[in-house]
């Protein structure tokens, strides 16, 4: 049986990685790195947060907007753009009662974070039911 869930910004995420993009210059510079140390971690940091900042929050014209699957074990996505894209599971997913986190392969690399306080609970177990009934397509 097939489903769907939408895909909503993962905002718990992506408020723990901007609280230890922070957190890590501030502690080398309590370290005694200096403050030219901890100037470039930060300028490390910031690119690596605002691409986090894009994938975690669903912005862009090729940003997933649903996840749909079939009885099969076949997934696809549709994106901000209207397009449907069909897509692999990879072996990097994994999922826990609270939280799915999807690695998925078709045009581009998709990794999706879905909380279940932010979906659908019917979905979000939907979901659960289908990855459980596939797991040799993932790491799950």
């Amino acid at each position: 049986m097939g489903g769907s869930i939408a895909v909503q910004p993962a905002q718990r995420i992506l408020a723990v990685l901007t609280l230890f993009c922070c957190a890590l210059p501030l502690a080398a510079w309590a370290q005694g790195a200096g403050w030219v140390r901890t100037l470039v971690l930060a300028g490390l940091l910031v690119p690596v947060l605002l691409q986090a900042a894009g994938n975690l929050l669903g912005r862009g014209p090729r940003a997933p907007r649903q996840l749909n699957w079939d009885g099969q074990g076949r997934f696809s996505l549709y994106l901000a753009d209207g397009t449907l894209e069909p897509v692999l599971l990879q072996p990097a997913s994994r999922a826990s009662a609270r939280w799915i986190w999807l690695v998925l392969r078709g045009s581009n690399r998709y990794s999706l974070f879905l909380d279940r306080q932010a979906a659908d609970p019917a979905d979000f177990a939907a979901l659960r039911r289908q990855l459980r009934t596939f797991p040799s397509s993932a790491g799950l």
